[in-house]
């Protein structure tokens, strides 16, 4: 997460993200890779916020593509689409850097102020040779956090909604493994499931998708072998609408997570 600086103002954005959010400086970005490194992860997403925001995002995926050679995704929400300067960065991303998979441009009428606008420019986007993803499907894993919990319309869906917050899954793993390496392998073998650990712009490190929840230290201030013995030392909080699920719920296999998660086994 290198920055929490968007302008799209989201009724339902979880990581409360505003005009004013924070950027993450360069050394908590290199100690944020290397502890990706060091849990044993192939690939990183850089999010945020919008992270076409920060200053540095050009010279952050160049250091991605030629210092580290580690493979990574953007996730935008497209509304640099109309300026020039960020039009020039991501064409060169897109064309000349090797190990950037991909960025996935994410919009929804019900919430983005600027949808309009994005999606008028579907062809815009689909002209970068599939390197760019217009997404327009409706939230799927809507989170009660940040200003979710003040949004009626979101807190319904995270009422309806089937799935769990992801620190469940992230910590979940980290109990049945005995190395970091091996954490790391089992979260891209399920990456499609849920997310991977998170370093938000000040350096902490989260098993969720929001800097709002707790975390398990800091990459700049605290040795990794620390962090990684606070991940599988890590509970819940339980203040999420997703945890309270989790807790009721009666499928055999969500017992079974529950109980290990819990330290019942």
């Amino acid at each position: 997460m290198i920055t929490n600086k968007c302008f799209e103002n989201c009724p339902h954005c979880m990581e409360d993200s505003n005009p004013n959010g924070q950027i993450m400086d360069a050394r908590a970005f290199h100690k944020a890779i290397k502890f990706a490194q060091y849990i044993g992860c192939g690939s990183v997403i850089l999010s945020g916020g919008e992270p076409t925001t920060h200053p540095d995002f050009f010279k952050f995926c160049k250091s991605l593509n030629d210092d580290y050679k580690m493979p990574f995704t953007i996730v935008s929400n497209g509304t640099w689409c109309d300026d020039e300067k960020i039009i020039r960065q991501v064409k060169r991303i897109c064309s000349d850097f090797k190990y950037m998979i991909g960025m996935q441009v994410y919009t929804n009428k019900l919430f983005y102020k600027d949808y309009d606008k994005i999606h008028n420019n579907k062809a815009f986007f689909d002209s970068f040779d599939g390197k760019i993803t217009l997404d327009e499907s409706q939230i799927r894993s809507m989170q009660d956090l940040g200003r979710a919990r003040t949004c009626e319309i979101a807190q319904k869906m995270c009422d309806e909604s089937e799935y769990h917050m992801s620190c469940l899954n992230a910590a979940l793993i980290s109990k049945q493994v005995s190395y970091p390496t091996e954490y790391g392998k089992q979260l891209e073998m399920n990456a499609r499931h849920f997310c991977h650990p998170m370093v938000d712009f000040n350096g902490y490190v989260h098993l969720s998708e929001s800097w709002l929840c707790p975390n398990v230290g800091n990459v700049t201030k605290d040795l990794f072998d620390k962090i990684w013995l606070n991940i599988q030392l890590y509970q819940p909080c339980g203040k999420c609408k997703g945890y309270k699920k989790f807790i009721e719920s009666t499928n055999p296999r969500i017992m079974l997570a529950r109980k290990i998660i819990e330290g019942d086994i």
